[in-house]
């Protein structure tokens, strides 16, 4: 039986290195978006870097029984994150504060679905992000330019890494502490808390604007399909074969992989019907 203080011991350092990763990732994605162009920005946004950290923690601190449960209906649970981002994306609204709210509430709305019905099938949540992702393609096929386009043409203001890195790091570490509060599902669902989408929503959308915002959310998602479910069916898949460290490690390789070929194809997908200019 695990000792409650070491328990404890493990969930603060889970919640701090959630944090400061999620702050760093959260400025990398707003800094590069706005210096080298929203491609780039979305895409390392998209990385797995707190999916992986949430999913060690929980198989750490809970055991590899618990962690391979989470899993389950996590490809349900992200895509329906990247489902709100999808929406925000083709609101008409500029207001900061009206698509933070509709781009919460809808996540709450629909998350709780997902926990009330207690979903855990994990082939059928692989097919709805499927079908989810091929949409996304198609969308990008025929608008990704022209919104990445639209979102360089204003100039960013400064604002300084250490708020870039508050406001991230703040929210991430609220959703690190809510992942502990329930089971497999609840824990699924904060694995797949839009944590990062969130905080550089608020961050391009205050320093840059809205079109820049969504210009950065929009390779972002795409990105995040592709790595992010990656790198959780690797880790399922191992898990019980490699252990915990095992199956991170091989995860991480894969995505490395991914990463390239995702990269590539936001490339393609943005830039077929007008040339990238950069934010700054």
């Amino acid at each position: 039986m695990t000792c409650p203080a070491i328990d404890m011991e493990t969930f603060v350092v889970k919640l701090l290195l959630g944090g400061i990763v999620g702050g760093a990732v959260v400025c990398a994605t707003t800094m590069a978006g706005e210096r080298f162009g929203s491609k780039l920005g979305g895409f390392v946004g998209g990385l797995p870097f707190l999916v992986m950290i949430i999913y060690f923690f929980i198989g750490g601190a809970q055991g590899i029984d618990q962690a391979y449960a989470a899993t389950a209906s996590f490809p349900l649970t992200y895509t329906i994150m990247v489902f709100c981002v999808f929406v925000y994306v083709l609101q008409k609204s500029k207001s900061l504060l009206l698509s933070t709210l509709s781009f919460v509430a809808l996540w709450i709305i629909l998350q709780t679905v997902v926990v009330l019905l207690d979903f855990r099938n994990y082939g059928a949540a692989l097919m709805i992000r499927a079908a989810f992702l091929l949409t996304i393609l198609i969308y990008l096929r025929r608008n990704g330019a022209a919104i990445i386009a639209r979102g360089t043409a204003a100039q960013p203001q400064q604002m300084s890494v250490g708020m870039r890195a508050i406001i991230g790091s703040s929210i991430i570490m609220a959703a690190v502490y809510l992942s502990k509060v329930g089971g497999p599902v609840v824990g699924s669902v904060f694995a797949a808390f839009p944590g990062v989408f969130l905080s550089t929503l608020i961050i391009a959308h205050r320093n840059v604007g809205v079109d820049f915002s969504r210009s950065l959310l929009t390779p972002m998602m795409l990105s995040g399909m592709i790595n992010c479910i990656v790198y959780v069916a690797v880790f399922r898949f191992l898990l019980f074969t490699l252990g915990l460290v095992g199956a991170t490690l091989a995860a991480v390789g894969v995505v490395i992989f991914s990463g390239f070929a995702s990269r590539r194809l936001i490339d393609v997908l943005c830039s077929t019907a007008a040339p990238t200019i950069r934010a700054a």
